[in-house]
């Protein structure tokens, strides 16, 4: 089945002009109108007495009223490159997913196959650990035992039994252990890394001074939930108080 030609959603949206340049130095203009004052005011504004707090009041009015209206002058221009934006976007995201997709199910194959081919590696060479120690350990007591020996018939028995292990231990040294196949296009990485695999047992480490308080960190986010829930318990917890904080806010 051919794949869906995606470009031909783009013929489907209406082509907006870029705005010219002396629009955009009249919008410009108008919006630094409204606002140019406004700003130099409240750069200057000093509030030493209920009247400069009231008239601070004003002006804090005025600041929102044109927050509110002065970006409408833009919106005629906005809104239809904003369409657009948001149409190449989504021809974008149907292109692009599929194909994050896909690289990241075949690199998890990958990693799959190397962490297996990996203790695969690992078993042999530990099983080439376990025989060389095996036949050193053979050999040592040979050793042990020809240095003891009492008769010749005894030493020519053990000569013959070293021999035997030297050419062992020759012919498992020559055993190669397999390293990971090697690709053009891609590499393995091996990076240590670390977990939690038990919280309680950590929190009592930082408690106990035994690792630093830095890997905890509070989640404000639910201690404010749980005091617009329950004020009085959440301020009652260890380590915890309640504070009055003042803001302004636009009267309702």
């Amino acid at each position: 089945m051919a794949a869906k030609d995606t470009t031909k959603d783009i013929k489907t949206a209406k082509v907006t002009e870029i705005i010219s340049s002396a629009e955009l130095a009249r919008v410009q203009r108008e919006t630094g109108e409204l606002t140019g004052g406004l700003i130099t005011r409240a750069a200057e504004l000093q509030i030493e007495t209920e009247h400069d707090y009231a008239k601070a009041d004003s002006l804090l009015t005025g600041i929102r009223e044109v927050s509110r209206t002065a970006p409408m002058k833009l919106d005629e221009i906005i809104k239809p490159i904003k369409a657009g934006l948001a149409l190449l976007n989504g021809v974008r995201k149907k292109m692009m997913d599929p194909l994050a997709a896909s690289e990241a199910t075949v690199r998890s194959k990958m990693r799959e196959y190397r962490v297996k081919e990996q203790g695969e590696i690992d078993r042999k060479r530990m099983e080439k650990e376990k025989e060389d120690r095996r036949i050193q350990e053979k050999a040592e007591e040979a050793e042990r035992q020809l240095a003891a020996a009492r008769s010749a018939a005894q030493r020519r028995v053990l000569e013959r039994k070293l021999e035997h292990l030297g050419a062992k231990a020759i012919e498992a040294q020559s055993v190669v252990v397999e390293k990971p196949v090697v690709v053009s296009g891609s590499t393995t990485r091996t990076t240590r890394r670390v977990r939690v695999v038990d919280a309680d047992l950590l929190i009592r480490a930082v408690a106990d001074s035994k690792a630093p308080s830095d890997l905890i960190t509070i989640n404000t986010s639910v201690l404010n939930k749980m005091h617009r829930d329950n004020q009085d318990y959440t301020e009652s917890l260890p380590g915890v108080e309640g504070y009055d904080d003042i803001s302004i806010v636009e009267r309702r």
